[in-house]
C-alpha cells in the first residue's frame, strides 16, 4: 500500500488489488466527532475541500472520486459494548467490538470470536450460558485488540510537517531497537488468547456448496 501524509491531518493512499484495481483512501482530521447524514454529492464535496493542494496523486483521486461505484463516506470510530449479548441476539466481530482501521485486529477477533462462540454453544446448556461464556473468554484478548498503537491518530494524521516527518523516520525505524520491540508487541496482540478446545465442533456436519 502507498501512504502519503499531507499537513493538516490529511492521508491518502491506493492499496492494489487483484486485476490491476486499486482501492483509494481520503482521510483528514476533524475537530468534531463525525459529520451528519450527508448526501453523497456534499460527501464529496467535503472531500474535495478538505484534501485540496494535498498533492501527490489526491489530484487524481478526487477526479476519480464521482465515478466510484464503492464510495464510502464515514468517521473512523471504535465501537465498544459492555454487554455482548441479549437473548438469542448476540454481537460478533465489528458489530461489538470493532478497534477501527488503527487498531487493527478486526479480522482477527470476528474469526477467533466465531469459534470461540460456536465452540461455546456447543457445551453449555443454555444459549444465555454460551454467551456469557463467549464473552469471558474473549475479554481480555478483545481489551487489548481495542488498543490503539503507540501515537494512534496523531500518528496516522500528523498535522505539521513535522509530525510528517517524525511518522516517516518512526517507519524507518521498525526494524530496529527499540522501535521493533514497540511494533513485535502490536503483533504478539493476535497470539493472547488460548483457545479451548472443543471436540465437539470437530464432530458437526459441515456441507459447501
Amino acid at each position: 500500500m502507498l501512504m502519503f501524509n499531507a499537513p493538516g491531518g490529511r492521508v491518502a493512499y491506493l492499496r492494489p488489488e487483484r486485476g490491476g484495481t486499486a482501492k483509494a483512501g481520503l482521510s483528514f482530521r476533524h475537530p468534531e466527532p463525525s459529520y451528519d447524514r450527508l448526501s453523497r454529492t456534499d460527501a464529496e464535496r467535503v472531500v474535495a475541500e478538505r484534501m485540496a493542494g494535498a498533492g501527490w496523486r489526491v489530484p487524481d483521486l478526487l477526479a476519480a472520486m464521482p465515478g466510484a461505484p464503492d464510495f464510502y463516506f464515514d468517521s473512523i470510530n471504535q465501537v465498544r459494548v459492555d454487554r455482548w449479548w441479549r437473548g438469542r441476539t448476540v454481537l460478533l466481530g465489528d458489530a461489538g467490538y470493532c478497534g477501527s482501521p488503527l487498531a487493527g485486529l478486526g479480522t482477527s477477533m470476528s474469526l477467533v470470536g466465531a469459534y470461540v462462540l460456536a465452540g461455546e454453544l456447543t457445551r453449555a446448556r443454555d444459549p444465555e450460558q454460551a454467551c456469557a461464556a463467549y464473552q469471558r473468554e474473549m475479554a481480555d484478548y478483545v481489551a487489548g485488540g481495542l488498543e490503539l498503537p503507540p501515537g494512534g491518530m496523531s500518528m496516522f494524521a500528523p498535522m505539521s510537517r513535522a509530525g510528517i516527518r517524525l511518522r516517516a523516520f518512526s517507519t524507518r525505524m521498525m526494524t530496529r531497537w527499540p522501535s521493533r520491540q514497540i511494533l513485535e508487541k502490536q503483533f504478539s496482540k493476535a497470539e493472547s488468547i488460548t483457545l479451548n478446545d472443543y471436540p465437539s465442533l470437530a464432530a458437526l456436519p459441515f456441507h459447501s456448496s
